[in-house]
C-alpha cells in the first residue's frame, strides 16, 4: 500500500478538532499527532493511504478558514512508525542534527535519510515553535550521516534548511540527552 502524510496546521484549537472529528468520521487514517503549537494553532498529522490523503486534501482547498494544509506522498512505512513514537536506540557512535522550516520537510528529510542511507532516526520534533519548525536526530557513521545530509541537500531546497550538524564520538552524558 503507497502511504502519505497529510498536515494541516489549524487557526483555532476548538475548529481544529472539530476537523479532526469529521475527517476521522469520513476517512480511514491513522492520527499521528495532534499537537498546540503557536498561539491558538492545532497541528494535525496523520498517515492514509495516497488516495485518501488527496481527497482529504482537495476538500479543504477552498477553505474560507486559512487553514494550511500539505502532504508528502509515497513515504516509507518505517518514516511512519517513527512518526509515531520515539525509536529506542539505546547506543550509537556519532549523531547527525537537521533543523528545518517546517514539519512537512523534516517528514520528508526522515523519508529521505531512510531510504537512502543506513542511518537511523533517532527523534523527530514537530510543529516546533512558530512556523512549524522541525528538528530531526539521526544515527549512523559520520560517512552515513554525510551521505544522508548530501541527498537531503539535493532534494529540499536550501532556503527550508537551517542547520545541519554531525556531532562525532559525543560522549556518554551528552548522548544521554537523546535517549528517550
Amino acid at each position: 500500500m503507497d502511504f502519505s502524510v497529510g498536515i494541516f496546521e489549524f487557526p483555532s484549537i476548538a475548529k481544529g478538532y472539530k476537523n479532526i472529528d469529521y475527517i476521522m468520521k469520513q476517512f480511514n487514517i491513522s492520527v499521528i499527532k495532534i499537537q498546540k503549537i503557536c498561539p491558538g494553532r492545532l497541528l494535525f498529522i496523520f498517515s492514509a493511504d495516497t488516495s485518501d490523503v488527496k481527497n482529504i486534501l482537495e476538500e479543504y482547498k477552498d477553505n474560507s478558514e486559512k487553514i494550511l494544509f500539505t502532504s508528502a506522498c509515497g513515504v516509507c512505512k518505517e518514516c511512519i512508525d517513527i512518526l509515531s513514537k520515539c525509536n529506542k536506540i539505546k547506543n550509537f557512535s556519532d549523531l547527525g542534527i537537521l533543523e528545518l522550516r517546517n514539519s512537512v520537510n523534516i517528514i520528508k528529510a526522515a523519508d529521505i535519510i531512510l531510504k537512502s542511507s543506513s542511518s537511523k532516526i533517532l527523534k523527530l520534533d514537530i510543529g516546533l515553535g512558530l512556523f512549524g519548525k522541525g528538528v530531526i536526530y539521526f544515527v549512523g557513521s559520520v560517512s552515513n550521516l554525510e551521505s544522508a545530509i548530501n541527498s537531503i541537500k539535493s532534494e529540499i531546497k536550501s532556503d527550508d534548511i537551517i542547520s545541519s550538524q554531525i556531532i562525532s564520538n559525543p560522549v556518554d552524558d551528552f548522548k544521554k540527552l537523546f535517549i528517550f
